[in-house]
């Protein structure tokens, strides 16, 4: 037994991997070869290396050291999240962090926003299944800077998150050609902070929702099941029921134009957005504290457009003076009860801010 596993030993760890991902479809055999010694263990458990996060120069230290020191557990980083915001500060005399999975170097600012730059090799990463970026400003794509490190095989990429990221929709459809098929897609601006309050953007900064699903309908990822797409800046409201697919959704909740001839004549705009056959669930962000009617979802879910409803969650922001009125709450119950007949349990979550300064 001894001779048979310094035989494997031997064997090139990118062969090791091969062997091991076979055999993770049979569970009761990848556990037996797991106990014949101490390397095996190490391959076949990768749970401790699953997940990276950066969060501060120590963790990234760490990460260093121990990738420099055994240089194949690198390719046992399933996940990545790099959090360089406010806490991220590398500075040229520290060791650039060496590779995660296919050399990453990944440079933090002190700044709240920072620029991928030649970092953006992550999306290139073949086996990297998720992917979270928080302040990151991607301008462009430098192809040739990754043509040493670049595949034609899609990537093993199943959920993508950019949180407080500028990412325009050309950006967005370029990054969309390297994964096989995303699951998730996350895409959230500073008012989803958990103090509710919005900072980072000008007002200028209108940005359209719709642009961002067009993309990813076009993609390789159009049979994506979880959207969380909640912008601070939205200039429109998309319509969401071109992704056949999706099962979660969370939003945002506007009012969309209108011609005030149609208003005066009583014809008020529906501030829910055309919504697939498929959804289970549907989270609603109301950061304007504006209040909206769940009639006509009703009337969709009574219809039979929303089968597969189940559950509505409606976030309302209140300023830090304002409060929920004895009217809101008798409509609310009105609203919960309408949608309870039809089997969808709808639930509010009031959030009041706290005034910033």
């Amino acid at each position: 037994m001894a001779s048979q596993i310094s035989i494997f030993e031997t064997l090139p760890v990118e062969l090791l991997e091969m062997i091991f991902q076979y055999l993770r479809e049979s569970p009761y055999s990848l556990s037996s070869l797991t106990l014949a010694c101490r390397k095996f263990y190490v391959l076949g458990t990768p749970t401790p290396y699953s997940s990276i996060r950066l969060t501060n120069p120590a963790s990234s230290d760490k990460i260093e050291r121990t990738f420099h020191q055994n240089s194949w557990l690198s390719s046992l980083g399933l996940e990545l999240q790099v959090h360089s915001r406010r806490y991220l500060g590398f500075h040229e005399s520290q060791p650039a962090l060496e590779p995660v999975y296919l050399g990453a170097a990944f440079r933090g600012l002190a700044q709240d926003s920072w620029v991928l730059g030649p970092n953006e090799v992550v999306f290139h990463m073949e086996q990297l299944e998720k992917l979270h970026l928080q302040g990151v400003t991607i301008e462009y794509l430098e192809p040739e800077a990754l043509a040493p490190k670049s595949t034609r095989t899609k990537t093993a990429l199943k959920d993508l998150a950019f949180l407080n990221c500028d990412v325009s929709p050309g950006i967005l459809e370029m990054i969309l050609t390297f994964p096989e098929g995303l699951s998730h897609f996350t895409m959230k601006d500073p008012w989803s902070h958990p103090s509710g309050a919005p900072d980072g953007w000008e007002f200028d900064n209108i940005i359209h929702p719709r642009e961002y699903i067009k993309k990813i309908k076009k993609s390789s990822s159009a049979n994506l099941e979880y959207l969380d797409l909640d912008l601070w800046h939205a200039g429109s409201q998309p319509d969401f029921d071109s992704l056949c697919c999706l099962k979660h959704l969370t939003t945002f909740t506007m009012m969309p134009e209108f011609d005030q001839m149609e208003w005066d004549k009583g014809d008020v705009p529906d501030p829910i957005p055309h919504l697939p056959g498929s959804l289970e669930t549907l989270e609603l962000n109301d950061f304007a504290g504006m209040g909206i009617s769940f009639a006509s979802l009703a009337g969709r879910v009574e219809a039979g457009t929303l089968p597969n409803l189940r559950v509505v969650k409606y976030r309302k922001v209140y300023g830090p003076d304002g409060e929920e009125t004895e009217q809101e709450r008798e409509d609310w119950g009105y609203e919960v009860r309408s949608l309870e007949i039809l089997g969808v349990k709808l639930r509010q979550d009031a959030v009041h801010l706290t005034p910033v300064g």
